[in-house]
């Protein structure tokens, strides 16, 4: 009687731009086996399975997928190059920039990696002045020009795919005896807990429509029940900025003339919030004029 011996292959892997080495792997013809599990690693990919050409897009074969009789010639080799996907989609350096002023908004991170985190707070109402920080403009009584601008805060920070951003983007108030909201990036959690940078509201000018009567003194401004977990909008007090962090009310206005009251200080910059997980922190009081923004930048993939 005849004797038939299966004929025999060789599976030869590819790394296909990725780095390490794998050992050729013996197949018998009719014999069904595992193939070797993929060890080739790539930068900034993921490895979806083998192909039989180098710039396939899809993969033939998963990962220690059992495969058999994949030729009928006897000693052929076959070759399968290892397919790769990025891991992220977005470049290194792409920027995501929010400015519309007094919105909430929630995003969700889009891959692995190193964020720098910017947010900038509106200013206070009639920020048309040079007075930054407070205090008198040019040493004269005003009436509300110089209001402080809103602040600066940012620093890098790693973030985990599918996490969730909760954005807020403070306004500029547009009416002197207000403050403007405050910028915000909180992570995961939509309360002040989740925070990782908040660049508070520029104070406005003491409130002038009523003779010796005196701006809010607090650290944010006194808003409505409806604004008040969102912390964006421009503040309802007399003159502190909204939100957290923001820059406190001018002081008392000052009559000069019957009926004509002018502010006797100028509000503070709004200041800023940067989490202790952040890295390279950086704030700046009152350097922001107009509207706020945020602004987050990939710094680097995993």
């Amino acid at each position: 009687y005849a004797k038939w011996n299966p004929i025999t292959y060789k599976i030869k892997f590819n790394a296909n731009g990725g780095t390490g080495t794998m050992s050729d792997q013996i197949f018998n013809y009719d014999e069904a086996k595992n193939l070797t599990a993929n060890v080739f690693t790539k930068n900034k990919y993921t490895f979806i399975g083998w192909a039989t050409s180098s710039t396939a897009t899809s993969a033939t074969y998963t990962d220690s997928q059992s495969i058999s009789n994949l030729t009928t010639t006897n000693n052929q080799t076959i070759n399968l190059y290892a397919i790769w996907s990025k891991t992220c989609q977005y470049d290194d350096g792409t920027i995501w920039t929010y400015s519309t002023a007094g919105s909430s908004s929630t995003s969700v991170v889009p891959c692995s990696g190193t964020y720098k985190l910017e947010a900038w707070g509106g200013a206070g109402g009639n920020s048309g002045g040079n007075a930054a920080s407070g205090g008198w403009e040019n040493g004269n009584i005003t009436w509300g020009h110089g209001t402080a601008y809103g602040g600066y805060s940012a620093g890098k920070i790693h973030l985990n795919k599918d996490q969730t951003f909760y954005i807020y983007v403070g306004k500029y108030a547009v009416a002197r005896q207000y403050g403007g909201g405050a910028s915000s990036i909180r992570i995961d959690s939509d309360t002040f807990d989740g925070s990782l940078v908040v660049a508070g509201g520029g104070g406005a000018s003491g409130k002038y429509a009523y003779y010796d009567s005196y701006g809010a003194s607090v650290a944010h401004g006194n808003q409505t029940t409806t604004y008040s977990s969102t912390q964006s909008l421009a503040g309802l007090s007399n003159g502190a900025g909204g939100g957290y962090y923001a820059g406190i009310a001018g002081n008392r206005s000052v009559r000069v003339n019957t009926g004509e009251y002018k502010a006797e200080t100028q509000g503070g910059g709004g200041k800023g919030y940067l989490s202790s997980s952040l890295t390279d922190t950086t704030y700046t009081t009152g350097e922001h004029n107009g509207d706020g923004m945020v602004k987050i930048t990939l710094i680097t993939s995993d």
